[in-house]
C-alpha cells in the first residue's frame, strides 16, 4: 500500500482499539467490537470474574482476581496457606511480599509457570493448576522479586547495555545480555532465601506442614536450595565482571550489594545440605557444577 494510505488505515485501527479500551474500562459509550481480542492482563476474561481480598495483616491486603469461579475458593485457600507458611518460616520474605504484590491472577497454561509485567506493578500471574504447594510459594516470591526490582528500575537506571558483552544464564541455559542476568540473579535470590529457610526448619525438625511432609517434598526443599545456590554463585561472578566492564551503574550496585551480602550468608549451609540429599540428587548438583565450570571456560575467556 502507498505510505499515506497505509498510515491512514493504521491510524483508524489504532483509534478503534483505543475506543474499545475506553468502552470496556472507562465507561465510554459505544458497542463492543468482536474484532477486539480480549486482553487477559487487563482482566478481560471470557466470563464474569470473581474478586476477593485476602488479609496480609496490619491493614495490608492482597486481591485474588479470577475468571475460574469453579476453583475460586479452593485457590484462595491454597494462596492463603502458602503465604501463612512463608510468614512462619521465611518472615523477611513475607514482609517484602506485602510491600510489592497487590493482586494475583491465575493462569492455566502448562507453558507458563508465572509472569508479571512492568506495565502492571504488583500484578502476579500465577499457574495454580500445574504446580505443587512448594512451587506456589516459590512462584509468589519470584514474581514479587520482579515487582521489587521494577520499583527501582522505574526510579533509576541501574545498567548500561553493551551488545558485545553477553553472559551464560544457568536458568535458561542460554546466553543473555547483562539485563537478563541482573534480573535473574536478583529474582532467583528469593527462591534461594525461601528454600534456605525451609531447609533450616526441616533440619531443626520444626517444619509443620499442612500434611505430613513426604520424603519427596523434603528432598525437593534440599535440592532447590542447593540448585539455586550453585546457579547464583555462578552469576555473581559474571555480575562482578559486568561491573568491571562498566555495565552496572551505581544505582544497580546499590540494590545488588545488600542482596549479595545476604546471599553469601545463605550459602554457609550448602555442604551440610548436600550431606542430607540422596546420592541421585547429589549427582545432579555435581553435574550442574561441572556444566557451569565448562560454561565459564567458554564464555569468560
Amino acid at each position: 500500500m502507498p505510505l499515506k494510505l497505509a498510515s491512514e488505515k493504521t491510524l483508524k485501527t489504532l483509534e478503534a482499539q483505543l475506543h474499545q479500551i475506553a468502552i470496556r474500562h472507562l465507561g465510554a459509550v459505544g458497542m463492543r467490537s468482536p474484532s477486539y481480542r480480549n486482553q487477559f492482563e487487563l482482566g478481560e476474561f471470557p466470563g464474569k470474574a470473581c474478586s476477593q481480598k485476602v488479609s496480609l495483616g496490619f491493614g495490608e491486603e492482597l486481591e485474588f482476581y479470577s475468571w475460574d469461579q469453579k476453583s475460586f475458593h479452593s485457590q484462595i485457600q491454597r494462596i492463603t496457606q502458602a503465604l501463612d507458611l512463608v510468614k512462619t518460616y521465611s518472615p523477611e520474605s513475607y514482609e517484602l511480599f506485602k510491600r510489592f504484590t497487590k493482586r494475583v491472577v491465575p493462569i492455566k497454561q502448562k507453558e507458563f509457570v508465572s509472569y508479571s509485567l512492568q506495565s502492571l506493578p504488583g500484578h502476579s500471574f500465577i499457574n495454580l493448576y500445574n504446580r505443587d504447594d512448594l512451587d506456589l510459594m516459590d512462584d509468589l516470591l519470584h514474581e514479587n522479586g520482579h515487582h521489587h526490582l521494577n520499583h527501582y528500575l522505574i526510579l533509576e537506571s541501574p545498567l548500561r547495555e553493551d551488545p558485545d558483552q553477553i553472559y551464560y544464564s544457568p536458568w535458561r541455559r542460554s546466553l543473555r545480555p547483562v539485563r537478563g542476568i541482573y534480573h535473574a540473579h536478583l529474582t532467583f535470590f528469593f527462591a534461594l532465601k525461601l528454600y534456605h529457610d525451609l531447609s533450616v526448619a526441616v533440619m531443626e525438625e520444626r517444619l509443620e506442614w499442612p500434611k505430613p511432609l513426604s520424603a519427596k517434598e523434603r528432598e525437593k526443599i534440599f535440592f532447590r536450595y542447593a540448585e539455586e545456590w550453585v546457579m547464583l554463585k555462578y552469576t555473581a561472578v559474571d555480575l562482578k565482571r559486568a561491573r568491571q566492564f562498566g555495565q552496572i551503574l551505581p544505582a544497580g550496585m546499590k540494590l545488588l550489594t545488600g542482596m549479595e551480602a545476604e546471599r553469601l550468608k545463605l550459602g554457609n549451609m550448602f555442604a551440610q545440605v548436600l550431606k542430607k540429599m540422596s546420592p541421585a540428587q547429589r549427582r545432579k548438583i555435581q553435574k550442574l557444577q561441572a556444566t557451569l565450570v565448562e560454561q565459564a571456560r567458554l564464555t569468560r575467556s
